[in-house]
């Protein structure tokens, strides 16, 4: 797994966000990011997926919700192109861009998964429903 990309990743999206105003956004902001990518890593380790599976999906992560910040409807297609500028500049390989721009575009709802990667991540996104603080997050996705 190359380390090094999600290190870069992790610093790109956290200096994102602060860079842009994320009024608004109560419940898809860096705290649900952050979260996604440690449901995306303890997915990943629960089933054992290859480090290279593994990489992708939590660069998928990291990058999922990010076109928020640029627009609220259709931020996936946002999200996809901001990842890919990032993935582009990092010299990261085409084929694995590909793979994360079908993660991120999968969970567009209603979700269409078509692999496992893709499933992984749609799965972390929605998990954060399924968790203690519940309500307090469907109150913060209503608000928003």
């Amino acid at each position: 797994m190359n380390t090094t990309i999600l290190e870069k990743a992790a610093v790109y999206v956290r200096d994102f966000f602060s860079a842009n105003s994320s009024e608004g956004l109560y419940f898809h902001n860096l705290e649900h990011t952050e979260e996604i990518v440690r449901n995306a890593e303890e997915l990943c380790n629960a089933i054992n997926i290859s480090d290279n599976e593994q990489e992708i999906v939590l660069v998928s992560a990291w990058f999922h919700d990010i076109g928020y910040l640029k627009k609220y409807e259709d931020h996936e297609n946002s999200s996809i192109q901001i990842a890919e500028d990032f993935l582009i500049k990092n010299s990261y390989p085409a084929d694995k861009i590909e793979k994360v721009k079908k993660c991120i575009l999968a969970t567009k709802l209603p979700q269409s998964a078509s692999n496992l990667l893709e499933e992984i991540l749609c799965d972390a996104d929605l998990a954060g429903l399924g968790k203690k603080d519940f309500l307090e997050k469907t109150i913060h996705l209503k608000r928003e």
